[in-house]
């Protein structure tokens, strides 16, 4: 999923954090990572992961410019 964010959307996703656990046989797991590219890249990559139903919790996106990433596309 990382390297399609890449490929389809232009974003470079960095990951800090990785963890994953198995739960009742089922894989479960948190990543934090940085995205950088243009606002309707991140806008286009994170409808992507919601449409994939990934949860995702924007910490900061302090250093984006005029944008609302997060809010629907």
């Amino acid at each position: 999923m990382i390297s399609e964010l890449t490929a389809r959307y232009r974003v470079k996703t960095n990951i800090l954090f990785a963890n994953v656990e198995i739960l009742q046989q089922t894989p479960i797991g948190n990543l934090i990572v940085v995205m950088s590219g243009s606002a309707s890249d991140l806008e286009e990559a994170l409808h992507y992961l919601q449409v994939a139903q990934v949860d995702v919790e924007i910490i900061d996106s302090g250093l984006l410019q005029n944008s609302k990433v997060g809010d629907p596309v």
